[in-house]
């Protein structure tokens, strides 16, 4: 790319913001704007926090919690207006004037390296029994949420991306660390809790509780981190333009440090530390986002300044290229510790302010991690309790719970510990497991549950603003949203727990190279040169050879004249070239893979179990042959063979062509069953 020649030179002023603009090249620029005059009347919906266009779209302001945060409108460049979707000035023949939903950050530049692709993932609906339970499981809960898992990853588990990326499935929060760490905390539990699944009703009734209350839980877990694709708190609360880098202390007028224990737990809670030094590892990754929070003593920086999200610092196109240094992926803004900047809480230092949110439902507060610590980590350990993690002080690195790779279910187990703790024995004015169970038995509908459910969540009390002077609820209709979306998969639509599989999980992915489409027509052996008849009534093809007899039995609606992408089920498989299904077999981790499904050197590309797999006849219990039409029919096509001594090598017979040893080459011809004998 070359350099713009174009020097372009703008007045700026506090209330300053970004604007894009297009360069000959077809790329995009961020530059300040002109700030326009007050207006009187600027509204924001309720908690949120973003930017909205002004009268026209040829102007916008920003948002923070449902209050106005500039009390002045910013001018996008001639030509542009303001698209709220995308929260920057576009160009105006990709603006709908008040047409364009709410946007949910700030504004976004293109990324220069494009998001992970939004694919359905190539394993469909598992065909096999679940893996073996504890005998004390919750058959119905964990088999509702088995049938669920396509949809809890792909529709629960999403992360805003930003520009052109849209919801994605979170890198951070994914179904296998959450249903490890469910079983762990409903299961053994810590410190005589555990994570309630409706035991004491029992049968359909208490499958469904236990369904609401993990609802309620990932609701909330939505709404705190999982949208955000973060372990760590985002500082997120601007205050006149600018973020305070003491938002580490407290965002919206909290004081995490001051967050002890109540009378009688106070054994357990962490001791303040003003000495410690701690850096987040996660942080927001949209253009300008503030870096990750820190804290440190007074010693070492009297005063914290504010991030400054419109600097402009990522320039790869430069000679030599130059790039934002705060925070891996950063593409703008900058710490500035000029002069003090203060939070809501009017704090402007860090010093002992390193107990921000982390996990799954930001667990915050020197109370919270020290409980923590005293039933799972290492104080339990010393002090001669049983303790998961004796490894791990969460008092002296509450960071634990973000950075430790070989316990990535730490996310999810200390949210768990939070909800057993703060929320299933919530009972001040309003009983959370009493509330629980009225919401089931009255049909699941009324919403002022979940709504005191996040009162409980996000500010200590069932009814904001609390006595403790927390302030008002954040983010109240998002989630009850978020829990009704959960409810939607989690329970069939006449309201009984999940019993089905997604139907999104059999979308093809990706073309294969080569597949031989099903002809229900007579299929003729040439090669063994026998005959082949066909019944009409029953559709029924019997091959002859002599060498082998194959029956096979086809069912077919609609074929469709199209390829079709095939996907397999049944265990973890991959695609690895090699001489022989064994051979590939073989080279799985260490050869060569051929995702596309070709090889080359005269290898073929074979489907093999990546995990417990065989030699020789290695068994690939499902092949499902999944096609793309242009209308809905499809394809039902069922396969039976009768033992088989050897097939002769003719690829124009369905019978012929394919792979025998248990596993299955992408030339093959393919049909649906609930294993390869049948």
């Amino acid at each position: 790319m070359t350099a713009l020649s174009t020097n372009i030179s703008m007045m700026c002023t506090s209330a300053t913001t970004l604007l894009l603009i297009a360069l000959s090249t077809s790329t995009f620029l961020l530059l300040p704007t002109v700030v326009l005059s007050n207006i009187d009347q600027l509204t924001c919906p309720p908690s949120f926090s973003g930017f909205l266009a002004g009268p026209g779209c040829v102007s916008y302001y920003i948002c923070s919690n449902g209050l106005v945060a500039s009390s002045e409108l910013t001018n996008c460049m001639e030509g542009t207006l303001f698209n709220e979707a995308m929260s920057l000035c576009d160009h105006a023949a990709n603006v709908e004037c008040d047409t364009t939903a709410f946007p949910t950050e700030r504004p976004t530049k293109k990324p220069t390296v494009a998001p992970t692709p939004r694919i359905a993932p190539t394993t469909p609906a598992p065909t096999l029994p679940p893996q073996t339970r504890s005998p004390s499981a919750n058959v119905g809960v964990e088999d509702a949420l088995s049938f669920a898992q396509y949809d809890i990853n792909n529709k629960i588990l999403l992360y805003e991306s930003g520009y052109e990326g849209g919801w994605l499935p979170s890198t951070i929060y994914r179904y296998d660390t959450f249903i490890k760490g469910l079983q762990v905390m409903y299961l053994e539990g810590v410190g005589g809790m555990r994570f309630y699944l409706g035991e004491d009703v029992g049968g359909v009734e208490g499958v469904k509780v236990g369904l609401v209350n993990i609802a309620a839980f990932l609701a909330q877990s939505m709404k705190e981190t999982i949208k955000y694709n973060a372990c760590d708190e985002n500082n997120w609360d601007i205050i006149d333009g600018k973020y305070p880098l003491s938002n580490a202390c407290g965002q919206l007028e909290q004081s995490y440090q001051d967050y002890v224990c109540p009378a009688g737990q106070e054994h357990m809670q962490c001791e303040l530390d003003l000495e410690m030094e701690i850096t987040a590892t996660t942080t927001a990754t949209w253009y300008g986002a503030p870096g990750p929070l820190f804290c440190k003593p007074k010693s070492k920086q009297e005063f914290t300044g504010y991030w400054d999200y419109s600097f402009e610092c990522d320039f790869p196109w430069k000679d030599p290229p130059e790039y934002c240094p705060d925070y891996p992926g950063q593409k703008g803004g900058r710490y500035v510790n000029d002069e003090p900047v203060k939070n809501r809480a009017n704090r402007t230092d860090v010093e002992g302010c390193c107990w921000w949110g982390r996990g799954v439902i930001q667990t915050t507060g020197l109370c919270n991690f020290g409980i923590l610590n005293y039933y799972l980590g290492k104080r339990a350990a010393d002090e001669g309790r049983d303790s998961r993690y004796p490894d791990i002080d969460f008092c002296k690195d509450p960071g634990a719970i973000c950075h430790r790779e070989d316990h990535e279910e730490l996310k999810w187990i200390a949210g768990f510990f939070y909800w057993m703790k703060s929320v299933q024995t919530y009972n001040s004015g309003w009983d959370y497991l009493t509330n629980l169970k009225a919401f089931v038995r009255g049909g699941m509908g009324d919403m002022n549950f979940i709504e005191a459910v996040s009162g409980i969540v996000n500010r200590g009390c069932h009814n904001p603003p609390c006595a403790n002077g927390s302030g008002m609820l954040d983010g109240g209709y998002e989630r009850t949203e978020n829990f009704k979306k959960v409810l939607k998969v989690l329970f069939e639509e006449d309201g009984s727990p999940r019993s089905t599989y997604s139907s999104d999980m059999l979308v093809p992915t990706e073309m294969p190279s080569r597949v031989t489409p099903i002809d229900d027509s007579v299929i003729e052996d040439t090669a063994a040169s026998e005959e082949a008849t066909t019944d009409s009534e029953d559709n029924f093809i019997e091959t002859t050879t002599a060498t082998t007899t194959a029956t096979i039995t086809i069912t077919t609606t609609t074929v469709p004249s199209v390829e079709g992408d095939w996907t397999q089920t049944g265990g973890d498989t991959s695609l690895w070239c090699g001489e022989t299904q064994e051979d590939a077999t073989n080279s799985c981790g260490v050869g060569t893979p051929c995702p596309e499904g070709s090889c080359s050197g005269g290898l073929k590309c074979f489907s093999v179990p990546c995990v417990a797999a065989t030699q020789g006849n290695s068994t690939v219990e499902d092949a499902t042959l999944s096609t793309t039409a242009p209308s809905p029919a499809t394809v039902a096509a069922v396969a039976t063979f009768s033992p088989v001594a050897s097939v002769p090598d003719n690829t124009n017979s369905p019978v012929a062509a394919t792979s025998i040893g248990g596993g299955f080459d992408v030339t093959d011809t393919f049909f649906c069953g609930t294993d390869r004998g049948e």
